[in-house]
């Protein structure tokens, strides 16, 4: 992928001579994740930023409600910003993001109840969950899951809807854990679980068996935490993520000391 990037760098340029923003946005987003991958940080900035003066500029042209374009750019920038841990930051660019999604009309292709719609609640909540408001946190991923379910009542296989909702399902267990709701907790794992089984998503299945393993060791269930986790570090390992596999095999050598 890396050797690919001045390819996909001089694509992206082409895209924006174009005016074609939509895609050069999206285009940009991809990008920006794979260099996240990499560790490139300063790259995938100097890249939103190249994208950012040229959507701006775009946008003082035009009136009217939110472009696919300004979505996908301030999407992005509140992830990098919750990445870098400036969780105020990223919360009042989601809360804003949420403001404008919802002031549009019902049926608007970005507008409530649409995908968009439905990410910007999950890290708005995702926010909520890292600062510690873990009750508003939970109704804001509730309100995530509502959507997505609803858009996956009308198109069951769509691969994105199921993603998402069994990403949104680990963050919701997550922050139920974080307030002692255990039960329900795990209910919301073993769902995740199973839907990324299905997908195939062999890092999401990781994630939600290290979560559940962390939930068991919490509970001092140490047979279910072992048995969550034995599988785990096989799976990072594959995914080529040596940091998970080391929290694995540490939460491994937890268990054991019990």
């Amino acid at each position: 992928m890396q050797k690919e990037l001045p390819n996909l760098r001089r694509a992206l340029e082409l895209l924006l001579e174009a005016g074609e923003l939509d895609a050069a946005t999206d285009m940009a987003d991809s990008i920006a994740r794979f260099l996240n991958t990499f560790g490139l940080l300063r790259e995938r900035d100097e890249l939103r930023r190249r994208v950012d003066k040229v959507v701006t500029a775009k946008g003082t042209q035009e009136s009217g409600g939110l472009t696919f374009a300004e979505l996908l750019r301030e999407s992005g920038l509140g992830g990098d910003e919750l990445q870098r841990g400036k969780i105020d930051a990223a919360y009042t660019r989601f809360s804003t993001l949420l403001a404008r999604i919802e002031a549009l009309p019902e049926g608007a292709p970005l507008g409530p109840g649409s995908y968009q719609h439905c990410a910007t609640l999950h890290l708005l909540g995702r926010c909520l969950g890292t600062s510690g408001h873990l009750a508003t946190a939970e109704r804001s991923l509730r309100k995530a899951l509502t959507v997505i379910e609803a858009l996956l009542s009308q198109q069951p296989e769509n691969q994105n809807y199921l993603h998402e909702r069994s990403v949104a399902l680990t963050d919701l267990a997550d922050v139920l854990t974080d307030q002692g709701k255990y039960s329900q907790a795990r209910e919301a794992y073993e769902e995740a679980l199973e839907m990324a089984k299905q997908l195939g998503d062999v890092r999401q299945e990781g994630v939600a068996l290290l979560q559940l393993g962390t939930l068991a060791l919490e509970q001092r269930d140490y047979g279910e935490a072992q048995s969550r986790y034995k599988t785990a570090p096989q799976l990072f390992q594959r995914l080529g993520e040596p940091e998970h596999e080391a929290i694995v095999w540490h939460q491994l050598g937890m268990v054991a000391q019990e």
